[in-house]
């Protein structure tokens, strides 16, 4: 025998064949779920601000805090600089002043 929903008052069968809908021939039986254990979803990474991030020092707090997982955003006089190396792509520029 196939497995019976009831929907509305109304008896639904898996089968091909039509059952009587006022019928259902096992009983219902009802037993505890067992509880799942999920993962934590991942930590979000850590977001950092450098001011003047096109500078000296600055592209090298840049470049490091890249390496080491963070999600890296510039604050910057002129917006995203001129540097040519890679690590510069991933990093958020933002052009304005802090004062």
């Amino acid at each position: 025998s196939s497995p019976v929903l009831l929907k509305n008052g109304k008896a639904f069968s898996s089968d091909a064949t039509p059952r009587d809908s006022g019928r259902v021939d096992e009983p219902f039986k009802v037993e505890e779920a067992e509880p799942v254990k999920a993962a934590p979803p991942p930590p979000s990474p850590d977001k950092l601000l450098v001011l003047g991030g096109s500078g000296f020092v600055g592209s090298h707090v840049c470049k490091e805090a890249l390496e080491r997982g963070f999600v890296v955003s510039s604050l910057n006089r002129s917006g995203k600089p001129s540097i040519s190396e890679s690590w510069a792509d991933k990093v958020i520029w933002n052009q304005g002043c802090s004062l």
